[in-house]
């Protein structure tokens, strides 16, 4: 019987180890497929980061000072005006300086009009006679030159012989500009054997690392009979592609959406696989847009790491489990079934009346023990869970006041500032009212929170009506009470003396400001003030008379904008003069003419690609393009710009912007809290 129990007992131990070694063993494999996969990735992707670093280092310093080579004032009088011996003398000697600053240590000036080719290397062998040669459109080593002046805004990436210069090089090619037109290209290049020592052919061996353009020309490869020389110049079936080395049109055109994809994600790696010359790889890209190229990372499935590589560690677990079995029922037999065995035989002797054969063992005080000590046991953990299940019930109610109050605290902040937003609207001049004087205008009112220190302000008077905007110290809660102090404090003035211009309101204002806030009583840690910009214009008549205060009205006149400047001079600083006065600066308006007022939100607004200010520039070049738009159109088109530029950037500042025309067409207002 006993013997038959021991069979089972270790039979069933066997069957289980079994099957929960040939389990583990599985799983064993299928984890480590897994985590060999993720390894590969999250290496190709350290190693794609890491290639994309080493990359820009030599390359976006060599861009950077070739833009503001480009950008030099001595440069450009140069193209403009070639034959001055003055002028090319100065232009030849800031060359050199940046000759000696360029890691390849050569340079590049093309003049567009001539088409002459200026050049000199590290040896400065071509010192005195920098003119090589000019360019022809017949002559097919050219064409880079002409393509990318017509299709290249900034700057470009290119690998390519120059048959005169004897180079293989990377050229940076920058376009020359003088406003919109272009002057000439102008750069310099990196050696193409030394970047791709340092970059290309440096890394893991089973690691290939290559670099394409936008349209996916090969332009760094460890091998060069790859590389798609003069790219630019040529059509797009003649180029050295990487949707060339995939196997099917299929891939090629998942490639193509694959690289599109980095160029919305710039800051991030993708990883996937590819068939890329028969092989698989393990494809990790990423997109610089620095110099607007990809850096693709292919890594070999079978050179890396492969599960195989853990068959040892399987075969050591097996024998592992093995020598578990063994153990295991080594020890079952000598102090389980052994013990059972002659404890069964002690019964069946003192069945048969033989009490001398019992063992003392038989009594069971040990499994009482056992079962006394798990009862006291059991008994603590229950008052150990009865106490915790108290406590949390007391701190899940204290948490619970704690959040409850805390509730009630947001709530009455945010109603305080629901409160102060009402206020402040209500204090702000009607749009309504501004269109019983002017139906053709527009009202950008944006504060940064829901409410801010920006203002418009509109006051009738009996001769005629007051129009402007004002941008005080601070935003938010603190930004709102200096506006509506402001806007009490120009109450008064005009209301006590109506017949004031707005250079004598501004003068006022400074005064009644410094009085009011007593800024001198706190010292450096209260110093509030704002600038305003004020026109003035009277009943039946079409002249403004404006002032400002570090703010400029704008007009639209003879297809070009014009600006009234304000005072350089704040209002109630305490660096603000105390009796500065203001000039008062008259202005006839002409049929269609728009003006504009606006605070330095709108071009202060951070976007783009690189997070810069939208700036004044931007601003009026969008203007112009929309100056002969009704004022409602306008609107329209500036809240577009903003929002394009922003790109989901936090707002900077309150934006205030008001245009107006004297004429006859309905305004419009956008406000909007932020």
């Amino acid at each position: 019987m006993f013997t038959g129990l021991k069979r089972r007992f270790i039979g069933l131990i066997i069957l289980t180890c079994i099957v929960t070694g040939t389990g583990g063993v599985i799983a064993f494999f299928l984890v480590m497929d897994n985590t060999v996969r993720d390894l590969r990735k999250a290496y190709a992707t350290q190693y794609t980061l890491l290639e994309k670093g080493r990359i820009l280092a030599p390359i976006q310093r060599e861009v950077a000072l070739t833009m503001k080579m480009v950008d030099s004032p001595v440069l450009k009088a140069w193209a403009l005006d070639e034959n001055n011996p003055i002028l090319k003398a100065q232009a030849l000697k800031e060359l050199e300086s940046y000759r000696r600053h360029f890691q390849d240590q050569s340079w590049f000036f093309i003049i567009d009009p001539s088409k002459h080719f200026y050049f000199n290397n590290a040896k400065n062998e071509y010192e005195g006679k920098e003119n090589r040669y000019t360019l022809k459109k017949e002559n097919p080593d050219d064409r880079w030159y002409f393509a990318t002046l017509q299709t290249v805004p900034d700057f470009d990436l290119n690998v390519d012989y120059d048959r005169e210069v004897k180079e293989t090089k990377l050229w940076i090619n920058a376009v020359i500009r003088q406003g919109d037109r272009k002057l000439g290209i102008a750069g310099t290049g990196l050696t193409l054997d030394r970047f791709l020592k340092q970059i290309v052919e440096k890394g893991h061996q089973d690691a290939t690392t290559i670099l394409i353009d936008r349209q996916g020309a090969v332009q760094a490869h460890p091998d060069e009979s790859f590389i798609d020389h003069d790219s630019l110049a040529k059509k797009e079936d003649e180029r050295s592609t990487i949707f060339r080395l995939l196997r099917t049109s299929e891939e090629a055109k998942r490639m193509r959406d694959f690289l599109d994809e980095r160029v919305q994600s710039p800051d991030s790696v993708a990883v996937t696989n590819f068939d890329v010359g028969g092989t698989s790889y393990i494809c990790a890209a990423a997109y610089i847009p620095e110099i607007q190229w990809y850096v693709l990372t292919l890594l070999s499935r079978r050179g890396f790491i492969n599960v195989g590589d853990f068959t040892p560690v399987a075969l050591l677990l097996i024998a592992s489990l093995v020598i578990f079995v063994l153990v295991i029922t080594f020890l079952l037999n000598r102090f389980v079934l052994n013990p059972i065995t002659r404890l069964t035989r002690s019964t069946k002797e003192m069945a048969r009346g033989r009490y001398e054969s019992v063992p003392q063992e038989q009594e069971g005080n040990e499994i009482g023990e056992l079962i006394r000590s798990f009862n006291q046991m059991a008994k603590q953990v229950r008052d150990h869970t009865d106490h915790l299940e108290q406590t949390v019930t007391a701190r899940t109610a204290d948490l619970s006041r704690t959040n409850m109050a805390l509730t009630e605290k947001n709530h009455q902040i945010e109603q305080s500032i629901q409160y102060a937003e009402m206020i402040q609207r209500s204090v702000l001049s009607k749009p309504e009212d501004i269109s019983k004087e002017l139906s053709d205008f527009f009202l950008i009112w944006r504060p940064k929170d829901v409410v801010g220190g920006d203002f418009y302000y509109f006051r009738k008077t009996g001769a005629g009506f007051f129009l402007g905007l004002g941008d005080c110290t601070g935003h938010g809660v603190s930004g709102a009470f200096m506006n509506m102090t402001a806007m009490a404090a120009l109450n008064h003035i005009i209301g006590s003396r109506p017949n004031m211009g707005p250079a004598a309101v501004l003068s006022a204002l400074n005064q009644t400001l410094r009085e009011t806030l007593q800024q001198d009583r706190f010292g450096e840690l209260f110093d509030n003030g704002l600038d305003m910009g004020l026109c003035f214009v009277p009943d039946r008549s079409k002249e403004i008379c404006f002032a400002g205060a570090r703010i400029d009205l704008l007009y639209w006149v003879e297809s070009d904008f014009q600006v009234l400047k304000g005072d350089r001079a704040s209002i109630g600083y305490r660096s603000s003069e105390p009796h500065f006065k203001f000039r008062d600066q008259f202005l006839t308006v002409e049929e269609g003419m728009g003006c504009y007022l606006h605070t330095d939100g709108f071009i202060h607004q951070s976007g783009g690609l690189r997070g810069f200010p939208l700036g004044r520039i931007r601003m009026m070049e969008h203007l112009k393009v929309i100056a002969l738009e009704s004022m409602d159109e306008q609107a329209n088109e500036l809240e577009a710009v903003l929002e394009n530029w922003r790109s989901g950037v936090p707002q900077r500042d309150d934006i205030t912007f008001l245009g107006f025309r004297l004429g006859n067409r309905l305004g419009c207002v956008k406000t909007e809290s932020m």
